[in-house]
């Protein structure tokens, strides 16, 4: 019986060394024979000034058509098909956390990098999600 049969990848597509932990995810889930889902967070646009909320919600949809092609340009590679990738907005570790709940995932792959504390060996994302999760986290540590 497999450990593990739905794994949910966070994806930074502002760093390309997010490659790596593609790569790693994949062999996991093989490895398993497991469901892989994966997410891209974008950040909530604030409007301030005369920046009106329609102005906002077509930036964000735009923004949004932006990040799903990139993000489908860089699994594509991996025969991953776009049903299996999540593009949402919010708080990044908030949002991994609760797209992992809604899709029955028993382990969270995120990707490692520099900062300072807890967070400079993994990351504020990634410390935030092992903190929310109901589930196992992996951290892989990137390459660059």
């Amino acid at each position: 019986m497999a450990i593990y049969k739905s794994i949910l990848v966070a994806v930074d597509l502002r760093v390309t060394h997010d490659v790596y932990t593609i790569s790693k995810a994949i062999e996991l889930s093989k490895r398993f024979n497991a469901k892989l889902h994966f997410i891209h967070v974008m950040e909530k646009i604030y409007g301030y000034g005369a920046i009106e909320g329609t102005v906002l919600v077509e930036m964000e949809r735009k923004m949004a058509e932006d990040v799903r092609e990139s993000f489908y340009d860089l699994v594509s590679r991996y025969e991953i098909s776009a049903e299996q990738l999540i593009v949402t907005s919010g708080s990044p570790k908030q949002e991994i956390v609760e797209e992992a709940k809604k899709h029955h995932v028993d382990l969270i792959i995120v990707g490692a990098h520099d900062s300072s504390g807890l967070e400079f060996i993994v990351g504020s994302t990634a410390t935030g999600v092992i903190n929310q999760a109901h589930c196992d986290v992996l951290t892989i540590r990137t390459v660059k």
